[in-house]
């Protein structure tokens, strides 16, 4: 930008000192016409450039003879020729146009190109979070019982060993039976029960899990912790994976 203020200002002075050249109208003078370039020089040179060709020359002879009587040829208007001057500044100026603007877009681009980077790099951060090296974030995988594994049935965060767990007695029931739980709804396990789509043991009896799938186990009651789960030892049912565990 440096060289635009340059070019304002050496431009500026020269119309100036041209514009003492010429005869202009009364309202015009090489004053007014400097500082108009200085203030709006877009407007103003190329404005000064068209109208200095219909311009006058200043005619500083004497008309008629010198003291010597010989005669003096009285100077007339200029001969107009294209005004290249004012073609080629006219090209200059557009060219500084089009430079700025090609610039301008190339600058835009960077700091968007920057920005998106910068967004990028955030979203990165955010979406990898550093590892936590607390290890009860992470599943207890040594905890899940799978086949042949001799495990306890227990209800999550329940540790009272009069609380009842239902089984079903076979795995297209169990949906039913683990909906009917969540939902409390104790006359309908006692109807799942005399429909023999489920049976009853106390939490955190001793189990052999037999079969399983990726969300359920198959298990057969190997100890209850009541006298009542007795009757139930050598029956096979299944739970949720979450409520049998090795410990």
């Amino acid at each position: 930008m440096p060289f635009i203020y340059l070019l304002v200002l050496g431009t500026s002075i020269w119309v100036l000192v041209d514009g003492y050249r010429y005869e202009m109208n009364k309202n015009e003078s090489p004053i007014l016409w400097f500082i108009g370039c200085l203030l709006l020089w877009i407007i103003a040179f190329p404005w000064y450039l068209a109208k200095r060709n219909h311009y006058k020359l200043k005619d500083n002879s004497e008309k008629g003879k010198d003291s010597k009587g010989s005669s003096k040829i009285e100077l007339g208007n200029p001969i107009k020729t294209p005004n290249f001057l004012a073609i080629g500044c006219g090209g200059l100026i557009l060219l500084i146009i089009i430079v700025s603007m090609i610039n301008s877009g190339l600058q835009g681009a960077n700091k968007k190109a920057q920005d998106l980077s910068k967004q990028n790099s955030n979203n990165s951060t955010n979406t990898n979070p550093t590892p936590s090296n607390n290890s009860s974030s992470a599943p207890q995988v040594s905890n899940i019982a799978v086949n042949g594994d001799e495990a306890y049935l227990k209800l999550p965060n329940i540790d009272d060993t009069g609380s009842a767990i239902l089984l079903a007695t076979d795995k297209k029931y169990l949906d039913e039976v683990t909906k009917t739980l969540i939902n409390k709804d104790y006359m309908g396990i006692l109807e799942l029960a005399e429909q023999n789509k489920a049976f009853a043991v106390h939490n955190g009896s001793k189990v052999l899990v037999i079969d399983g799938t990726m969300f359920a186990r198959r298990v057969r009651i190997l100890q209850g912790t009541q006298p009542v789960d007795s009757d139930k030892v050598g029956l096979s049912g299944w739970v949720p994976m979450e409520w049998v565990v090795k410990k």
